[in-house]
């Protein structure tokens, strides 16, 4: 499994928003891939960064309204 495919599981199961430090005690990851993964996961619009820090990530929510 991929570092994107790992952090997005993680960040669905947990459903707040978590720190870079917090994801690589999860995964075991190096600090750096997971930085990389985040940004490719950002770019492709899958996560985003609360109140614009880029030291947590939370898993984007689709609207579900039905728009």
């Amino acid at each position: 499994m991929t570092v994107e495919k790992v952090i997005l599981k993680i960040l669905f199961k947990e459903d707040r928003p978590l720190k870079t430090g917090e994801l690589e005690k999860m995964t075991g990851f190096d600090r750096n891939e997971i930085q990389k993964a985040l940004n490719n996961l950002y770019l492709d619009g899958l996560v985003e960064f609360p109140d614009g820090c880029f030291n947590k990530v939370l898993l984007k929510k689709e609207d579900t309204d039905g728009r």
